[in-house]
């Protein structure tokens, strides 16, 4: 794909008239890593600290696109998950065909939603232990927020005085393959919307998420009075132009659930800064999670520092120690999404921490 197409990976919509084209490129990153884990856990028939090796959140994928039009062009992704550590293919990532050109993008598939898109920048530790899908989108241990989902339809307009509207609907948030075809059938959608400003510098997103009678998967909740989840969060980036940059995000979510009569609904906070020196890169990350409204001591800490080094334009060297602190009634682990294949689970009331060392790869080359 020329390089006109390469940044929608972070959102940026494609609004000009393009020259003629007709690509094809295969891309992704091989990620692993030795990591020492431990989550405090009380159980005595059951350890608490291993060593183990950590791979997947390596991907491949392939992606093309063609004019079709003067203004017009037919776009195309396939992204899958594969475990390094095991040798096994994970499930798909980014799957989808779309028309993008003057009038902006719209795409049908596999897609991240535009409540994930506004921060996904903003994520100095992505696809490692200390990913910040821990704190942001994260309620009481779940993360119900900020994921890839199936059966999108997206849109996303043209780029105006720097600003960006992008809108997203999908049935299938919990494996809905189809629209319900009558009222009975209930209506499991989700909808999702974001406006983002970008002049460079600065960064800020306004971004807002709704599951329509959401069902949490963790079982103190399942007989719960459920109704509908949101979330609505704010976003914000600097970048000081001396390779020194920040992030701060404000998040507000509820997962629909009441228990006693108040909400399963929790305020999240999260700073990160990074500091480019040399071939390296120096990272820090402090999250807060709330008490739940319902439960008292249901808060949690997150802490993470790493760095990455570059061996080469496409080959890092990285280190990460993160670690979260659980109130005596809260049970955050470490997980990078909901497509996280291998999170750190945690016991109620104990400390979750790991300490990764590795390596990843990234390849881009055109077909």
């Amino acid at each position: 794909m020329i390089k006109s197409v390469v940044p929608f990976l972070c959102g940026v919509l494609l609004a000009a008239a393009f020259p003629a084209w007709a690509e094809m490129a295969l891309y992704g990153q091989a990620r692993v890593s030795v990591d020492y884990l431990t989550n405090d856990d009380p159980d005595a028939n059951t350890r608490d600290y291993t060593a183990a090796i950590g791979g997947s959140r390596s991907w491949i994928g392939l992606r093309g696109g063609e004019r079709v039009r003067e203004t017009l062009g037919v776009i195309w992704r396939a992204e899958k998950y594969l475990s390094l550590d095991n040798g096994a293919w994970g499930g798909g990532r980014d799957l989808y065909l779309g028309l993008t050109g003057k009038a902006g993008t719209l795409l049908a598939g596999k897609y991240a939603t535009p409540y994930r898109l506004s921060s996904d920048g903003l994520d100095v530790f992505q696809d490692t232990r200390a990913d910040f899908h821990g704190v942001i989108g994260n309620i009481d241990g779940e993360p119900v927020f900020g994921n890839r989902m199936k059966n999108i339809l997206f849109y996303e307009t043209p780029e105006f005085k720097r600003f960006q509207l992008s809108l997203a609907a999908s049935p299938s948030y919990q494996d809905r393959d189809s629209l319900p075809l009558n009222r009975k059938d209930g209506g499991k959608y989700t909808f999702s919307g974001a406006v983002v400003f970008d002049n460079g510098p600065l960064w800020a997103g306004v971004s807002y998420s709704l599951l329509m009678d959401y069902v949490s998967s963790l079982p103190g909740y399942k007989a719960a009075a459920s109704g509908n989840a949101s979330a609505t969060k704010l976003s914000l980036g600097w970048d000081f132009g001396q390779g020194t940059s920040l992030g701060l995000i404000l998040e507000d979510a509820k997962n629909g659930a009441r228990i006693d009569g108040k909400a399963v609904a929790r305020r999240a906070y999260y700073f990160n800064l990074a500091h480019i020196s040399g071939n390296t890169t120096w990272r820090a990350a402090v999250g807060v999670l709330d008490d739940l409204e319902y439960r008292r001591n249901s808060g949690a800490k997150h802490y993470a520092a790493g760095f990455s080094h570059a061996l080469s334009p496409r080959f890092d060297l990285f280190g990460v120690l993160t670690l979260t602190q659980n109130g005596e009634n809260a049970a955050y682990g470490l997980v990078a999404d909901s497509d996280d294949s291998d999170p750190v689970g945690a016991a109620m009331g104990r400390d979750v921490m790991a300490a990764s060392l590795g390596l990843v790869f990234r390849f881009d080359r055109p077909l």
